[in-house]
């Protein structure tokens, strides 16, 4: 725990994705900030972001916007975008553009990170109760109608990158961790059998390392602007 102390405080949380929420107490620097940069984020950019998170849901948005106001909650959520692209925008400030010259020295630089098996055999269980899965992770045998388990066969070149350096990194005759792959919906996979070794091409991991390293970006991001607002305010880092 890290405190200034001044008259005025303002409480920051440093969330482990690397998003930050400022909460208000006396001056909002965060809010601040946002001005003083002129970020303005309007409907329009909003609407297109709840149709992104409706996508992820499989539906489509006025369905979502339905189940929303069903629920009272889309005026919620609506300002909970806002402020989150807000925020978003404020780190862009902080953080240097990636290229694809970054990108690609760091593929040069790092290849066994993209070695996976030319071929994977797995049994996937699904549920939308985690405990279930966990349930079958220490009885294989386990018969239960909450369970959809169907076998299959992962080949590199016709699987998504991510999901076969995940299966890769799984032991031969072993469980995976249980993974969400929807909102409502848990998968744990059984490794069977692995073939041969390749490198995945950079063309199919090119997004996945730009996602990394702008992730890491943002962490940088994120510390260069909290170090700017402690001059400002008194800053209490929150577990």
């Amino acid at each position: 725990h890290a405190v200034i102390k001044t008259p005025k405080v303002c409480k920051i949380k440093l969330l482990r994705d690397g998003k930050t929420i400022a909460n208000r107490k006396g001056a909002n620097y965060m809010e601040i900030s946002i001005k003083e940069k002129g970020i303005y984020i309007d409907d329009f950019d909003v609407e297109n972001k709840m149709e992104e998170i409706a996508k992820q849901n499989n539906m489509s948005l006025f369905d979502f916007r339905t189940l929303l106001i069903k629920k009272g909650e889309l005026k919620t959520l609506k300002e909970k975008i806002k402020k989150r692209l807000e925020i978003t925008k404020l780190l862009s400030y902080y953080n240097k553009n990636i290229t694809k010259n970054d990108v690609q020295n760091y593929y040069n630089s790092h290849k066994a990170e993209f070695i996976v098996a030319q071929k994977i055999d797995a049994t996937i269980y699904s549920s939308n109760n985690p405990d279930t899965l966990k349930q079958i992770k220490e009885n294989p045998l386990l018969n239960s109608s909450n369970i959809e388990i169907k076998n299959m066969t992962f080949e590199y070149n016709q699987t998504n990158p991510k999901l076969m350096q995940f299966l890769s990194k799984v032991k031969t005759n072993s469980f995976s961790k249980i993974v969400p792959i929807s909102k409502d919906k848990f998968s744990l996979f059984y490794v069977t059998k692995k073939e041969g070794n390749v490198t995945l091409p950079f063309e199919s991991v090119a997004s996945i390392i730009f996602e990394q390293l702008s992730n890491k970006e943002n962490q940088k991001a994120v510390q260069d602007l909290l170090s700017k607002l402690k001059a400002k305010a008194d800053i209490q880092f929150l577990n």
